[in-house]
């Protein structure tokens, strides 16, 4: 068997009078070590370990060695095969997310991997780095402006969620003044394999709308915030016209975001502790992943939990009948069952 992915150029797991290798591979290459070595099948598939050139430039998120004197490959390096197969679970995921970014028009926020906004390249060749994009959101200093973040993916992603950061200055009790770094629970503690670096980027997005100054990020920012609110508007809007490309603007004008907005009071206040209700009820109802709440929540009754049993409504091609509650059949009810006491 002779397995060809975006990540190799051969790994083959067969030995070495296999029909494939004596018709595929060249005479030249038969005992070079270099192109491929064999092993013999083993039970365990787990326990394969493969030994491949890969190409520097493609994302596979493995850790190789770069000792190989020809510039065009990696030294040979062992590798389980099951690390090769999550690095290509993953990369399709990830492809997938930049598709759906692509299509959606409306989300406000834009995804490419970094190489290709540095170079303008159309290949996707890494797949562990990427560079977000979404614009300010209205009524607030941040209104026009462009925020860059610097997304780092995880080599268990999207089981851990990806590393973000600012990389445009930003002036913000949540968000690092000095590094970009953010705190926002999205990113640690409350992230789940349903999510996406788009939601991750609507998450950023709405944040700017509802601080938190009593879990802050940059001490500094949440005290000015906390202590004098109309002079945190000021300086955060100063910032987005200096850093973040916002327009500038009148006092009192819409372009301005910030004095347009009527300044932080009781009941700003209170509209903000609303938004941040209303997120997390979005965010708990994007775990459904477009399947209708009642028609998850059937099985999650039995004990689990829903991400786990959205992951087996997908397993299993459960249709999403547009969010529609409606009857399964009960050949499907039977393997979605069994997919969660893991019988399949």
């Amino acid at each position: 068997m002779c397995l060809l992915s975006t990540t190799t150029t051969h790994v083959c797991f067969d030995p070495l009078d296999s029909p494939w290798f004596n018709r595929h591979t060249l005479e030249s290459h038969l005992y070079d070590h270099r192109f491929c070595t064999f092993w013999p099948h083993f039970l365990d598939p787990s326990s394969f370990y493969i030994q491949a050139r890969i190409r520097p430039t493609l994302g596979s998120g493995l850790d190789l060695d770069t000792s190989d004197s020809d510039p065009t490959t990696r030294s040979l390096c062992h590798y389980p095969a099951t690390l090769i197969a999550m690095a290509a679970n993953r990369n399709r995921r990830l492809v997938k997310e930049i598709q759906d970014v692509q299509k959606d028009s409306l989300s406000g926020v834009s995804l490419e991997p970094l190489n290709k906004a540095q170079t303008g390249s159309d290949t996707l060749d890494d797949l562990t780095h990427f560079k977000g994009v979404f614009r300010g959101p209205p009524d607030t200093p941040y209104h026009g402006a462009t925020y860059n973040v610097d997304i780092k993916i995880p080599n268990d992603y999207p089981f851990q969620p990806p590393v973000m950061k600012f990389t445009t200055k930003i002036w913000h009790p949540n968000i690092s003044s000095v590094t970009g770094a953010i705190c926002l629970d999205t990113l640690g503690s409350a992230w789940s394999p349903v999510l996406t670096l788009k939601s991750a980027l609507i998450s950023l997005q709405s944040l700017l709308s509802s601080p938190e100054p009593k879990d802050p990020q940059d001490a500094e920012v949440a005290r000015m915030l906390i202590t004098n609110p109309k002079e945190f508007e000021h300086v955060a809007r100063e910032w987005a016209i200096k850093y973040a490309g916002a327009p500038q603007g009148p006092p009192g004008s819409d372009s301005t975001g910030a004095e347009g907005s009527g300044g932080v009071t009781e009941e700003t206040l209170k509209h903000k502790d609303d938004q941040k209700r209303e997120r997390a009820e979005a965010a708990k109802l994007a775990q459904y992943h477009g399947y209708n709440k009642s028609l998850v929540d059937r099985f999650s009754a039995m004990g689990f939990d829903v991400p786990t049993v959205v992951a087996a409504f997908e397993f299993t091609g459960i249709d999403k009948n547009d969010g529609e509650d409606y009857e399964l059949e009960e050949e499907y009810m039977g393997d979605i069952t069994a997919r969660l006491f893991g019988e399949a």
